[in-house]
């Protein structure tokens, strides 16, 4: 299993020196471990700023812990900002477009971080345990930005705010009861998805872990075994609304902890490709199997759920580049044919 964590590295540095092809191999290596630093793990705060910063530091001489000086993450060690993961783990998917139109970086859309604005200290964003103070907020932020002049990332339409308006008409044990395809006269489903999604999170976080970072920290510290870690992933999963065994575990590895692994379409490809399956796969499969490269590498299951990500992705969002789409195609279709073969000669 060594040579297919090899392939994907290789993959995953022929991806840097296409989007940037007057990077050398020294300096995508460098680009290459500083995404795949456990450091890094947790979800990153992006700026084109930053993005330019670091493809120079990259090709400089210096130490690549200068990157710590100007890269910025989610302060997940605390409440606020491990509700901001929730929040963005919610958009970080398919079928929320209608939320995240327009955003430069879809999972930072603004319709959905400056939320948080409503909720400068822990005490405020506790009284959102309440759904009706939590979508009402959201409701403040539509309104402010409902103007045309407001940026195309940051618009609310009128649809955006029907279905805020729709959703804010539910009481706080609807909202912990219903699915979004049954809150009546939502426009667009997105926003059921994402603010029911929010809200039963931060009732989760405050039933199973009293509204606490640290006995979150302590929880996923003391989780050491995979049946542990799992266990942890499917309680939350059947806590919060719109968690599937996909999402679920993403969650906990954009916390920053590095047990977790996000089964996503790249993972899934990958373990088909590796193993010569076909047909569908379940998300417990694909966990296992990169359980079992991270084993066989030394590294922890995130930073294979990472390399998996960039070298069939293409996508290196700490630097601000990518693959255009038909390169990546074509890209991820070679690496694919690479496994298979490597599968098949094992």
């Amino acid at each position: 299993m060594t040579e297919v964590v090899e392939i994907l590295r290789q993959y995953a540095l022929k991806s840097i020196m296409l989007s940037l092809p007057s990077i050398d191999k020294r300096a995508a290596k460098r680009l290459l471990s500083i995404h795949l630093e456990p450091r890094h793990f947790p979800m990153p705060i992006m700026d084109i700023t930053s993005a330019e910063r670091l493809i120079d530091l990259c090709r400089s001489e210096e130490n690549l812990s200068v990157a710590d000086n100007f890269l910025v993450f989610e302060n997940t060690r605390s409440i606020t900002g491990i509700a901001r993961v929730l929040a963005r783990t919610h958009i970080n998917r398919q079928g929320v477009g209608a939320v995240t139109r327009s955003a430069q970086w879809p999972v930072q859309s603004p319709r959905v971080v400056q939320l948080f604005e409503f909720a400068p200290s822990e005490e405020d964003l506790r009284s959102w345990l309440d759904f009706d103070s939590m979508v009402r907020a959201w409701l403040q932020l539509g309104l402010r930005y409902r103007d045309d002049t407001a940026g195309a990332d940051r618009h609310f339409d009128q649809g955006d705010i029907d279905s805020l308006k729709a959703l804010a008409k539910l009481t706080s044990r609807q909202a912990m009861t219903l699915t979004a395809k049954e809150v009546p006269g939502v426009t667009k489903l997105a926003w059921a998805k994402v603010v029911l999604g929010l809200y039963t999170g931060l009732v989760y976080l405050d039933r199973r872990y009293r509204f606490d970072a640290s006995n979150i920290w302590h929880t996923l510290d003391m989780a050491r075994t995979a049946i542990e870690v799992d266990a942890l992933w499917r309680d939350a999963q059947k806590c919060i609304t719109e968690f599937g065994p996909r999402l679920a575990p993403s969650f906990f590895a954009d916390l920053g902890c590095p047990q977790f692994v996000k089964a996503d379409t790249h993972v899934s490809d990958v373990t088909r490709a590796a193993l010569n399956l076909n047909g569908e796969i379940a998300a417990q499969e694909c966990i296992d199997f990169v359980r079992h490269l991270a084993a066989g590498a030394g590294c922890p299951p995130r930073g294979i759920d990472k390399l998996i990500y960039f070298a069939c992705s293409g996508k290196f969002y700490l630097a601000g580049i990518k693959l255009r789409k038909s390169s990546a195609d074509m890209h991820k279709r070679l690496l694919l044919n690479e496994l298979r073969l490597c599968g098949t000669t094992r």
